[in-house]
C-alpha cells in the first residue's frame, strides 16, 4: 500500500514573493529524506528564476510536475493562452530540471471546461486537479480512491478527511486540528501542502484582515508538527504521482493507503 504527498510550490499566498519556496523548502527537503519519503512537487515554471538555488535542491528520488507557468486562474484563460502555460511551464521545468514532467495540477484546482484535451495535447500524461479548495459535496470521491484514464489521461483526485467532504490537506489540518486529526480517511490517498503554510505566522501580517486569519492560524513550527503527525500515521510507502501510477498500471498494490489510529 502506497501514499502520496504533493507540495504546490508556487509563489508566497497573497504576498506574491517567493520566501516560503527560498526557505522552507530546504527544511521540508531535509525533513522528507530523513524519513525516506518521496513526493512530486507541483513547481510554478516562474519560480525557476525567482528561487533556482532551493528548487535545484529537489533531488532525482522526487518528482516534478507543472503547476501551471504563473499561478494564475486557467479557467479565466482564452484557449491560446492556456496551451502557453501548460506547454511553457513543462519545457522550462524539463529543462531546468532535467528530468521530464508528466503531470499537471491547475493553479487553485481551476481547470477549463477542455482540460483534459488540454493537458493531453500539452504533453503531460497526467493531471490532479480534480477537487476543490474549499469544503464540498463535489469532494465525495476518496471512499474509492483511485486513479481513472479519461480521454489517454490520467486523473489523479486529491483525497478528502473522512467523509469526502473536506480536503485532505495541511490548510484545513492547521485550521481545525482538534477535529481533523482524528477525521483521517484511511482511503486517501492523497494529501497535499503549500510551502507557505510553514513561513511563521507574523508573516500574514501584511495581508487583509478577512484573509490574515487562513495564514496565521497554527502556521510555522506548529504546521511542521501537524506534517510530522501525517507522516507518522502512515503505514506503507510514500511513492511519487508518476511511480504510483506505473504500480497500478502493471497491477502492483499501490492503491490503498493505511492509518494508524492511534498516531492520528
Amino acid at each position: 500500500m502506497s501514499f502520496l504527498l504533493t507540495v504546490d510550490t508556487e509563489p508566497d499566498w497573497g504576498m506574491h514573493g517567493w520566501t516560503a519556496v527560498r526557505e522552507m523548502l530546504p527544511r521540508l527537503l531535509e525533513l522528507l529524506d530523513a524519513r525516506g519519503v518521496r513526493a512530486t512537487f507541483f513547481v510554478v515554471g516562474e519560480a525557476l528564476e525567482a528561487a533556482p538555488g532551493a528548487l535545484a535542491a529537489i533531488g532525482p528520488e522526487h518528482e516534478i510536475g507543472s503547476h501551471g507557468l504563473t499561478h494564475c486562474v486557467l479557467s479565466d484563460l482564452a484557449p491560446v493562452d492556456v496551451a502557453r502555460e501548460l506547454v511553457e511551464s513543462r519545457e522550462r521545468l524539463e529543462d531546468g530540471f532535467q528530468r521530464p514532467v508528466r503531470g499537471v495540477r491547475a493553479p487553485f484546482f481551476r481547470s477549463t471546461p477542455n482540460w483534459v484535451s488540454e493537458v493531453r495535447g500539452a504533453g503531460y500524461s497526467y493531471e490532479s486537479s480534480a477537487g476543490r479548495i474549499y469544503p464540498s459535496p463535489v469532494n465525495v470521491r476518496s471512499a474509492h480512491w483511485a486513479p481513472r484514464l479519461d480521454g489517454g489521461v490520467w486523473r489523479l483526485p486529491i483525497g478528502t478527511f473522512r467523509g469526502g467532504y473536506t480536503p485532505f490537506c495541511l490548510t484545513y489540518l492547521r485550521l481545525l486540528p482538534e477535529l481533523f486529526r482524528h477525521l483521517v480517511d484511511c482511503k486517501a490517498a492523497m494529501f497535499y501542502l503549500h510551502l507557505h503554510e510553514f513561513l511563521p505566522p507574523e508573516t500574514a501580517a501584511c495581508l487583509p484582515r478577512r484573509t490574515r486569519f487562513l495564514l496565521r492560524r497554527n502556521a510555522g513550527e506548529r504546521a511542521w508538527r501537524l506534517l510530522e503527525e501525517v507522516l507518522d500515521a502512515v503505514e506503507g510507502p510514500f511513492v511519487t504521482c508518476s511511480e504510483f501510477l506505473a504500480a497500478s498500471r502493471s497491477g502492483g498494490n499501490a492503491a490503498g493507503t493505511s492509518f494508524s489510529e492511534s498516531a492520528t
